[in-house]
Formats: C-alpha cells, sequence, structure tokens
C-alpha cells in the first residue's frame, strides 16, 4: 500500500465521503473562542520531559466545523485504501502534539496538516514509512517536516528509479540527534553522502495545525498487527540516536539499492521532487528536473529519459 501516488488521480473522491469525522469526544472542552490566550490555557502535567516549545503549542483544530473544511477540501487517503479506513477529528482545548491517548476511547495518533497539504502524505502509510517511524521510534507528529520531506522525496525517487525503498537505504544518508528535553526529530545529512538537500531551511506555521487521526475498525489492519500498533501512535522519550548507518547493517538487497542509488550527483532538490508529487503532468515536470539534473549537475541524459519514459500510467 503506498502513501501517496504519482498523480493525485484520486483527489475528486478523497474527502469528506471517504475521510469521516470522528464522534468520539474530546479530552477536555473545547473553548469557543478563537481568541483565548495561550496563558489561559493550562499545560497537563506530565509530559515535562517534552520540551515547553512544543507544549506551548495548541491546535486550531478545536471545532468540528474546521476539521470538516479539511476533510472536504484536502486528500487524505491513498486511493487504493478502503474508504472510512481512518476519520479526522477536532483536538481539546489542553491538548498538544506530544500527548498520549489520555481521555479518548478511540486509537488515534496526531499528524500536522502541513503533511497533506505540502508533503502529499496519504494515509495509510506505506511499508517503507512504517519502518522508519518504527526503527527511529517517533510518532507521526515527532517527526520533523523536513524529516517528512526528506522521506517522501526519497520514496518518489526510488518508485521513478523502479527501486524498492529501503528504511535502511534511507537511513544511511542520514544521523539524528535526539535532544533533552525531547523535541521534534531531525535528520541531518551526511556530510559528502547525502543524496537530498533540505526541503526548507525553517518550516513555519505547522505548529498549531495538528489533529487527530482515529483509526476506524475498517482500517485497523492498516495500522495495527494484531493488537499491536506497526509504529508509535504517540511521542516517545528515546527517539533514535545514531551517527551512521553503515553498510554492514544492510541486506544483499539493500546494498544493490544504495549502489545505484550512489551513482547519482547529492543534494538533489527535495522541495521540488516533492512538487512533483502533487503534479497533475508527473511525466513533463520529471522531464524538466532532469534538464536541471542535466545542465546543473552534468547527469547522464539518456539514463534520466529512460527512467522518464518508463513510468507507466502518468501524462
Amino acid at each position: 500500500m503506498s502513501s501517496s501516488s504519482l498523480s493525485d488521480k484520486s483527489a475528486s473522491r478523497i474527502h469528506s465521503d471517504r475521510v469521516g469525522t470522528s464522534s468520539a469526544q474530546p479530552s477536555s472542552n473545547s473553548t469557543s473562542s478563537d481568541e483565548e490566550s495561550l496563558s489561559d490555557i493550562p499545560l497537563r502535567s506530565g509530559y515535562e520531559w517534552v520540551d515547553s516549545i512544543v507544549r506551548e503549542y495548541f491546535s486550531k483544530y478545536k471545532w468540528s466545523s474546521s476539521i470538516r473544511r479539511f476533510a472536504e477540501a484536502y486528500a487524505i487517503l491513498d486511493e487504493d485504501s478502503l474508504d472510512e479506513a481512518v476519520s479526522l477529528d477536532r483536538v481539546g482545548r489542553v491538548d498538544n502534539a506530544c500527548h498520549g491517548r489520555e481521555g479518548y476511547s478511540d486509537e488515534f495518533f496526531y499528524m500536522y496538516a502541513v503533511l497533506f497539504t505540502n508533503l502529499h502524505v496519504r494515509l495509510p502509510f506505506d511499508e517503507f514509512t512504517i519502518g522508519v517511524l518504527r526503527i527511529l521510534n517517533v510518532a507521526p507528529s515527532q517527526l520533523h517536516p523536513n524529516a517528512w520531506a526528506a522521506l517522501q522525496a526519497f520514496r518518489f525517487l526510488c518508485q521513478i528509479l523502479g527501486l524498492k525503498p529501503s528504511p535502511a537505504v534511507f537511513l544511511h544518508h542520514y544521523s539524528t540527534r535526539p535532544k533533552e528535553p525531547v523535541r521534534w526529530l531531525s535528520l541531518f545529512g551526511q556530510p559528502r553522502i547525502g543524496l537530498l538537500a533540505p526541503y526548507s531551511s525553517s518550516f513555519k506555521n505547522y505548529k498549531n495545525t495538528f489533529f487527530r487521526v482515529v483509526v476506524n475498525p475498517v482500517g485497523r489492519s492498516y495500522f495495527f498487527d494484531g493488537d499491536t500498533p506497526k509504529f508509535p501512535f504517540y511521542w516517545t522519550r528515546n527517539p533514535l540516536h545514531y551517527d551512521e548507518w553503515p553498510r554492514t547493517m544492510m541486506s544483499a538487497e539493500d546494498c544493490e539499492v544504495l549502489n545505484l542509488l550512489d551513482s547519482l550527483p547529492r543534494r538533489l532538490p527535495t522541495k521540488r521532487i516533492v512538487a512533483i508529487l502533487s503534479s497533475p503532468r508527473p511525466r513533463r515536470d520529471m522531464l524538466g528536473m532532469c534538464e536541471f539534473f542535466i545542465h546543473t549537475l552534468c547527469v547522464n541524459l539518456s539514463y534520466f529519459v529512460f527512467v522518464c519514459t518508463s513510468f507507466d500510467g502518468v501524462a
């Protein structure tokens, strides 16, 4: 199951008719005023291990009407997934993205709106994305949007090259430096071998845009192995710290994929690659990016033309 498709063919039917809004009640009463001062909102105890820079942000999606408008405006589900696999729901007045399940009765995780609006993330996550979250030991909202952008660009790059994306190969190009107290986990490109340039030097205006993604019974198999979540739903105290992911920790298949990716230039334009994910004309845009590679990075023309023209089912 892929968490995004090459062209967003399903956008017209992946809105509120496929993604419902949950009827679960928030853990605290929501307020009816947009003007409520942050100083009036109490911080929930028990999360002192999370940096205050995370805990001071409360979501603007505190009302059913706001989350309904979002579900109507943006694609949430992958075109091949079951309708109503998930529901989007508002958050409580005192909820932070770093909070656990608290008093909610349903199974859910938090996500930021920017992942859907800017980075073309779709649900349910594919095996590669689940693997990265599980290895890094982070919840979806705990991974910094720049890291999500790198993940999306890597997946798409492997897709157009006909390669199976591997968490180990992806993480080979990065390192992590978790902080205490805990905050969003960033990925740092490895010097000399980093494949992708950062998406943005500073991701802004996302910290108050989180909502709850509720796992419905029909979609449970996408997110659970039996009773065990396939990835952390809630923030963890101990995200993975690693300085390098060497070849000795990879399978033979992973090493073959890495050898092919090593033939590409370094610091490929993540932002441009991610933009193609939502393009109605991905082949045209891929050829345009090939031209960029050729003239700027001196990549072999015939190889990338072959890749682009080998695409099936895209304009």
